[in-house]
């Protein structure tokens, strides 16, 4: 409704400069068509003789716009899939959508590369180059853990930094060797590690 009203002023307007200016052209093909001599002196035309531009509003005919069919309700039911939550290994936990990183869903290990893996680890999977695993401990449990079992077999803790995120970084070092722990929630009571040595 509201579309159909400015459509209409918007005409309305057009309509009205469009009178103004062909009211100026005709005064001015009236007075180019009138001759005049040079002595003889131009009187301004009277209210009569001066045309006045009158604004006529024709009604249009516009379609109608027409019915369209009405979808029946049936009586085949319908479903609608519902998404399913990524489960760990052993459906004790459940992954939120937004976490950033695939959850490992095989058995743990108990060491990665001479690394230890938490004894309470419900899901682990690795390769050459890195191991991710998650655990329903706190990231101070975690970092405790693995201050306490990597100095045992001669790392040493170089440093420990949080993200904005949360996120923990631990970096160790055993002569030449450095490794990497990095700590992530899941949700409330699950952690992701993730090793990189």
């Amino acid at each position: 409704m509201k579309s159909l009203k400015k459509k209409f002023i918007f005409v309305l307007g057009c309509i009205l400069i469009l009178g103004a200016v062909l009211a100026a052209c005709g005064n001015q093909e009236a007075a180019e068509a009138s001759p005049t001599a040079t002595n003889t002196a131009t009187l301004p035309p009277s209210p009569a003789d001066t045309a006045v531009p009158t604004l006529t509003l024709t009604a249009t005919q516009t379609a109608t716009p027409e019915p369209t069919a009405t979808l029946q309700p049936t009586d085949t039911p319908t479903t609608t899939p519902t998404p399913e939550a990524t489960a760990t290994a052993d459906d004790s936990t459940t992954t939120p959508s937004d976490f950033p990183l695939p959850i490992p869903t095989g058995n743990p290990a108990a060491e990665w590369n001479g690394m230890p893996i938490m004894p309470q680890a419900i899901a682990g999977e690795g390769n050459d180059e890195s191991y991710a695993f998650i655990v329903e401990a706190s990231p101070n449990e975690i970092q405790t853990f693995y201050e306490q079992e990597l100095s045992k077999l001669g790392w040493s803790l170089l440093g420990v930094g949080e993200g904005e995120t949360g996120a923990i970084l631990m970096v160790f070092q055993n002569g030449a060797e450095v490794a990497s722990i990095s700590i992530l929630t899941v949700d409330s009571s699950t952690q992701y590690v993730f090793l990189v040595k």
